[in-house]
């Protein structure tokens, strides 16, 4: 499991027995939240130096956890602040406020809906998936996953097509979160393209993802060493993979096959040049904007393309050292 490297928090002073003035809050080292502070609330949420004042019952009803701990949250409790219980939550304010934005939502009453409607910042999707796990919200967890698997899915025809996703293609640094977001919410299907994009980084992967907060996130040891050996494993293969697509001979079907050799030739040699793992699942017909193939030649291409892309796919768990008895949806779907 991915280890966190988290800076240690003060707890904040909060009044004790404070009555419910307005000036209650000024008198501790809290800042209330601009937007989840609602005067009419029950109950106060401390994350770090952030107070957030909320509906008690509404967000009990969703969470067992916060059902848990509200209940030892009564009005005798030792801690008050205008008149309101206090919990101090170990989350930072930055996750909180995900948090509650999905569950208190002002605007979209459901979180996630089609990729069309909303983009959410990675930030956003991972703090939705540690929350909602950590707090048994569960449709929440499976809304803020479907979302992430639209991205580090298990099928290749779906990593094959020109899927919109509901968030910005996510950087190398990004996948080492999803490695550990798969992990505490067992979602092992996500792990093979999250090991494949965060081997983009190399040696770099040591230096892990940082949060809102600034924390941290840093793959465990025996990650970090499955993602380094799936590099040089991917690093090893590039060329032969590249020259196995790669032809000087045209398709027997050219129309031009003088034009279309002499371009091919210069493709391979391009290819034979290539010394880069990171493109080994992209799309040829992306590198073959502008190229000037016959339509037959660059179907060809294509197609080789395609099943060596399909074949490699088919090796991601075995390259990153995943047991894993199901791998790519598709074949599932087949079979």
């Amino acid at each position: 499991m991915s280890e966190l490297a988290e800076p240690p928090r003060k707890r904040p002073r909060v009044q004790e027995g404070a009555t419910a003035t307005d000036d209650a809050l000024a008198d501790t080292d809290l800042t209330r939240d601009g937007e989840f502070w609602f005067d009419d609330g029950s109950i106060i949420l401390v994350a770090g130096k952030t107070a957030f004042k909320i509906y008690r019952g509404l967000l009990a009803a969703q969470s067992p956890i916060f059902a848990d701990m509200f209940a030892t949250a009564g009005p005798s409790a030792d801690q008050s602040l205008e008149g309101c219980p206090v919990v101090h939550l170990s989350d930072s304010a930055e996750d909180v406020r995900h948090f509650l934005g999905a569950l208190l939502s002002k605007t979209q009453r459901s979180f996630f809906q089609t990729a069309q409607e909303v983009r959410f910042p990675i930030a956003q999707l991972s703090a939705l998936v540690r929350l909602s796990h950590k707090y048994q919200v569960e449709d929440l967890q499976t809304q803020a996953l479907s979302a992430l698997r639209m991205y580090f899915t298990d099928s290749f025809e779906f990593w094959d097509s020109e899927s919109h996703y509901p968030f910005e293609e996510p950087d190398s640094p990004a996948a080492i979160e999803v490695v550990h977001l798969a992990i505490i919410t067992d979602t092992p299907s996500m792990l093979p393209l999250a090991m494949y994009v965060s081997a983009s980084r190399g040696s770099s992967v040591l230096d892990g993802f940082r949060r809102e907060d600034s924390t941290v996130v840093h793959l465990s040891r025996e990650d970090a060493k499955r993602v380094m050996d799936g590099y040089g494993r991917l690093q090893r293969q590039v060329n032969a993979f590249n020259l196995t697509i790669s032809t000087t001979t045209p398709s027997p079907e050219c129309c031009s096959p003088t034009s279309c050799e002499a371009t091919l030739e210069v493709i391979r040699a391009a290819e034979a040049n290539e010394n880069s793992s990171l493109k080994l699942l992209q799309r040829w017909r992306n590198s073959l904007v502008g190229v000037h193939l016959c339509k037959t030649c660059a179907a060809m291409l294509e197609e080789r393309d395609t099943e060596e892309r399909r074949k490699l796919w088919h090796k991601l768990p075995l390259i990153f050292g995943l047991d894993m008895d199901h791998w790519d949806a598709d074949d599932d779907e087949s079979a």
